[in-house]
């Protein structure tokens, strides 16, 4: 399974990334409703968790170091279920609604994995 992605589609990327989860993050910053909670936690899961997963995956994968895996590990995994815990601690949402929120951040960030590794194309096809 070959994927790629230059150094201008990863900084492009990266850069929409940040500009949607600030978007996001001011707007669930300026209520308690859940919606923008859920809105949020969907994409940070897809930016956090998700990417966890995918660099624990490749690793594995591969049998070699994935570059990103130490800071998913220290970093993004236990922010995104802090985030989690802290949504339903507060009231914001639902256990449930935590769990479909990380669902609905797994769909975008297999969304982004299609779109920007394997430019819509599927690699095992």
């Amino acid at each position: 399974m070959h994927a790629s992605m230059d150094a201008q589609g990863f900084m492009l990327n990266n850069a929409l990334f940040m500009a949607i989860l600030l978007s996001v993050s001011l707007w669930a910053s300026k209520t308690r409703s859940a919606l923008p909670a859920f809105v949020h936690l969907s994409w940070a899961s897809g930016n956090l968790f998700w990417n966890f997963i995918f660099h624990l995956w490749t690793t594995v994968q591969a049998d070699s170091y994935s570059p990103g895996l130490v800071s998913a590990t220290l970093l993004y995994y236990p922010i995104s279920i802090w985030a989690g815990v802290l949504a339903v601690k507060e009231r914001r949402l639902t256990p449930g609604a935590v769990f479909g929120a990380f669902a609905i951040g797994a769909g975008l960030m297999l969304f982004v994995i299609w779109a920007g590794l394997w430019r819509f194309h599927l690699p095992f096809a």
